[in-house]
């Protein structure tokens, strides 16, 4: 059986350690064409992957008159949120909660070039 949640397809699995219990939700890629599972994923990666594609849309929303295409400019931008991510690090007490968000901030910069760079040749 499956589900849609926040964008996301979820395949009711068995959970715990008998059959009264309820059933959890596996987080899963899946082709409605062919209605079959693409990619199954624990919680974790579903929570990264969620926290990228909202970062992403907030993203595009802010500059989305300003799309990455200089590739120069584009890696400085890169490492502008690297180095917020360091700086965070560095503390002597570094966040949990403010180093993920910078390194959520990376991958989608990341992201970001592969899309708009690298998978767009010439068009910069």
């Amino acid at each position: 059986m499956f589900s849609k949640v926040n964008g996301f397809f979820h395949k009711s699995v068995e959970g715990g350690r008998n059959h009264n219990e309820n059933l959890l939700q596996q987080p899963v890629i899946f082709d409605n064409n062919s209605k079959t599972v693409l990619v199954e994923m624990d919680p974790r990666t579903y929570k990264i992957l969620f926290s990228l594609f909202n970062e992403l849309e907030r993203a595009d929303r802010k500059y989305k008159d300003d799309p990455m295409m200089e590739p120069k400019v584009a890696v400085k931008t890169i490492e502008c949120e690297r180095s917020e991510l360091d700086r965070e690090c560095q503390r002597s007490a570094p966040r949990p909660d403010a180093m993920r968000k910078e390194a959520v901030q990376v991958m989608t910069m990341g992201y970001k070039f592969v899309r708009d760079i690298c998978d767009n040749p010439g068009e910069y």
